[in-house]
């Protein structure tokens, strides 16, 4: 039996929600529920979590809303991010969610369908709870970093998914492009040092904790993980 995925659309225009729900309907396993309007209340008392959320984003309300509501309720989601390039500034605040695409509008309903379907594939691509790195284990589920004599520290939501995204192309390596649009969601060429800085402090806990400042290393362009 095929997994279903709950799919949460938050987007005003019933056309765009109607194709989509026909597309998806006829031969992929969704249960789609549309938010057709931006509020707090209707998100209250929901009994179910999504897997995957498509948010459109039409003005600046809509990614205060996003940022700030959205991430409250739904942080462990996977999201589908459409903005308009007077949005893309407002990227470099970017919450913390499971996993987040940005696509750019206007999108066709081709590419947002396979957007879609694409997401939902990576949502069982991670599913280990541990990982043994160096003289230590990282835990995913409480975002710990413990050696072997007990001493434990705990990490961040944007250190976690550095090291899942390291371990899951290793042996391969990520360029700095690839994972500033895999865990941030920035556009290709974004001018920053937030990889940098995240790997700087990511280091230094390992120092601390393992007594190892190189189990991330950079080499022929990109970055990846030593065990």
């Amino acid at each position: 039996m095929e997994q279903r995925y709950r799919l949460f659309i938050f987007e005003y225009n019933e056309n765009i929600v109607e194709a989509l729900q026909e597309i998806i309907g006829e031969s992929h396993n969704f249960l789609i529920k549309n938010f057709l309007t931006h509020g707090e209340d209707e998100l209250k008392n929901l009994d179910v979590y999504p897997d995957l959320i498509l948010f459109n984003a039409h003005d600046d309300r809509d990614m205060d809303f996003f940022s700030t509501v959205i991430v409250k309720y739904f942080s462990e989601a996977s999201v589908l991010l459409m903005i308009s390039g007077e949005h893309e500034k407002k990227i470099t605040s970017m919450p913390v969610f499971k996993k987040i695409h940005v696509l750019y509008k206007p999108v066709p309903i081709n590419l947002l369908f396979d957007s879609i379907i694409h997401a939902s594939g990576e949502l069982n691509t991670f599913d280990k709870k541990e990982i043994v790195l160096g003289k230590g284990i990282i835990n995913f589920q409480d975002k710990s970093l413990k050696n072997n004599f007990g001493k434990k520290i705990y990490l961040t939501d944007k250190e976690i998914l550095l090291i899942k995204s390291l371990f899951e192309e290793n042996p391969n390596s990520l360029t700095k492009n690839q994972l500033l649009q895999k865990i941030w969601g920035y556009a290709d060429n974004v001018k920053t040092s937030t990889l940098e800085t995240h790997i700087y402090r990511l280091r230094k806990k390992c120092r601390d904790v393992l007594e190892n400042d190189s189990l991330i290393i950079f080499e022929n362009g990109g970055y990846r993980i030593k065990f």
